[in-house]
């Protein structure tokens, strides 16, 4: 595997690199630009697959468009948007939580369908994600000190000392006391503070999203907006763990 400067080789196929700079990589698919299933010989070849793993832990994000695939190793992804309340999945999480073992990397695809995905998915590199939550905090949670003072440290500059995890466990606690009028807008707030990669999804599109590693690590959300009206069609999505769940390569 080895890139120009716009173009990348993966296993047998020469594939265009997208112009993007936010988080990630981003590859438009194969230079031909005809849709292709351009992973399949990088999954069936042992030293290919790991090094693109690599790259998804080096990145953070590896999205792949243009990508024909077959859905069968796939499942759906399960949610909806909470009427009260912001539903889990619209917090920001890694993969796995509660399993014994997280996976390396979660792959989210964006099938072939008839309707079109207009819910986004945001994707933020951790544990930056917390520091811009505790930017975006409203001013009358600074009444709790521990908020207070996390937040006091992190605009110094200075290590907070406190595990990520728990300043966002604490972090969610205050964000469910809010509306979700208000909780929305304040994760949208966040993911333009932290430049989260919250593009538009396009079918035949899989984003490979690095979930565990001691490298770079992201975690995702479904943000809802744009606003999507009750019983307006609105494209599915697919996931996996790639590095769990391919079968073995050849």
């Amino acid at each position: 595997m080895h890139a120009s400067a716009d173009a990348l080789v993966l296993g047998p196929s020469r594939v265009i690199v997208s112009g993007w700079d936010g988080l990630g990589l981003v590859i438009d698919g194969p230079a031909d630009g005809t849709p292709s299933n351009y992973l399949d010989a990088v999954f069936d070849d042992a030293s290919a697959r790991e090094t693109f793993f690599s790259l998804v832990d080096t990145h953070g994000l590896v999205v792949c468009k243009n990508l024909d695939l077959n859905p069968e190793p796939y499942r759906f992804v399960g949610g909806t948007r909470g009427k009260g309340k912001l539903s889990q999945g619209e917090y920001f999480h890694h993969d796995g939580c509660s399993t014994p073992i997280k996976p390396r990397i979660n792959e989210i695809r964006c099938p072939d369908q008839p309707a079109t995905r207009t819910m986004l998915t945001s994707i933020a590199p951790f544990p930056d994600v917390v520091t811009a939550m505790l930017m975006e905090l409203p001013t009358f949670w600074m009444r709790d000190e521990r908020l207070r003072r996390w937040r006091e440290t992190a605009q110094a500059d200075e290590a907070v000392g406190v595990d990520p995890a728990v300043m966002q466990g604490r972090l969610n606690q205050a964000i469910r006391a809010l509306n979700p009028e208000d909780a929305r807008a304040f994760f949208m707030a966040v993911d333009r503070r932290i430049g989260a990669y919250a593009q538009p999804w396009a079918l035949r599109e899989s984003r490979f999203m690095a979930n565990d590693n001691p490298m770079v690590t992201v975690q995702h959300r479904r943000a809802c907006y744009p606003p999507c009206e009750p019983g307006t069609p609105n494209g599915h999505l697919l996931k996996r763990w790639p590095a769990e769940e391919l079968p073995p390569p050849h």
